[in-house]
């Protein structure tokens, strides 16, 4: 966890088959009140209105938490201080990368912060950790198929993202709403794209 500043209530743990179960999210609230999303247009980027609420029914959580306990992934959670021994673990902000880098970019599957625990700076937490381990596999970039809702793109963009200049076309055909952005790894500062976004 190299000079991450974590806070002090919260552990950060691997989420695989020795730690946790394909149960590890029933508890998760992965509730989100969207109001406004970026939409892709030929003009560029509109933010327009578009209120419903985001969630996962029990079993799509469970069916996610089977999917990232296979072994493509690499997932860690923060757990509760005093909770971090037991098994199963249940994380209140997680994230899981793609092992296999395409190309020189490492694939950010998902990355979750509990709806009670949001605002906290967790997320921030998470994809800090994220970005380190991208690094250190050799990585150029983080790469991020985002949930365009307003916020989460902002939350993305806070930590560097910019709009792909090099979309992965596997990532725009599974989820063809979703903003394909990354944060460059290699200190030089890359530009959006040419639409100006």
């Amino acid at each position: 966890m190299k000079g991450l500043p974590f806070p002090v209530e919260y552990s950060l743990r691997p989420l695989n088959r020795e730690t946790t179960d394909e149960h590890f999210l029933d508890d998760f609230c992965r509730t989100q009140f969207v109001r406004r999303q970026w939409r892709d247009t030929p003009q560029g980027l509109l933010l327009v209105e578009d209120a419903y609420v985001h969630d996962w029914p029990l079993q799509r959580r469970r069916e996610k938490a089977r999917h990232l306990l296979e072994e493509g992934f690499v997932s860690e959670g923060l757990i509760p201080r005093g909770k971090g021994d037991s098994f199963p673990l249940r994380p209140m902000a997680w994230y899981s990368l793609r092992k296999e880098p395409i190309g020189t970019r490492l694939q950010l599957e998902t990355l979750m912060v509990s709806a009670p625990w949001r605002g906290m700076g967790l997320g921030s937490l998470l994809i800090s950790r994220a970005m380190e381990k991208a690094r250190a596999s050799g990585a150029t970039s983080l790469y991020i198929s985002a949930c365009p809702a307003e916020e989460t793109v902002a939350f993305y963009r806070a930590m560097g993202a910019v709009i792909s200049p090099d979309p992965i076309l596997e990532c725009v055909s599974f989820q063809p709403k979703d903003l394909q952005m990354e944060i460059f790894l290699t200190g030089d500062s890359e530009k959006e794209d040419s639409r100006g976004r």
